[in-house]
């Protein structure tokens, strides 16, 4: 795969480069590089389009799994 770079700006001031571009289809899984993404008003195409919900939630009021609560799910990986 060959390198992206991008040079984003505002107006005249250079903001940053864009090297590469991750989606992560399930929140606190594994990510994927992208050789290129379609945008949309909320971001990335299927970023973060899915979670694992949590059975407490209800008491917790926080729904989803976290990669803080479980390390061991950045060792899945979802593609779109």
């Amino acid at each position: 795969m060959s390198a992206l770079s991008v040079t984003v700006t505002a107006g005249r001031q250079l903001v940053g480069h864009v090297r590469q571009v991750w989606r992560f289809p399930v929140k606190s899984m594994a990510g994927e590089v992208l050789p290129e993404a379609e945008l949309s008003w909320h971001g990335i195409v299927g970023d973060r389009r899915w979670a694992f919900v949590r059975s407490d939630s209800e008491a917790n009021g926080f729904p989803w799994h976290t990669i803080r609560a479980y390390p061991q799910m950045c060792l899945y990986r979802a593609e779109l």
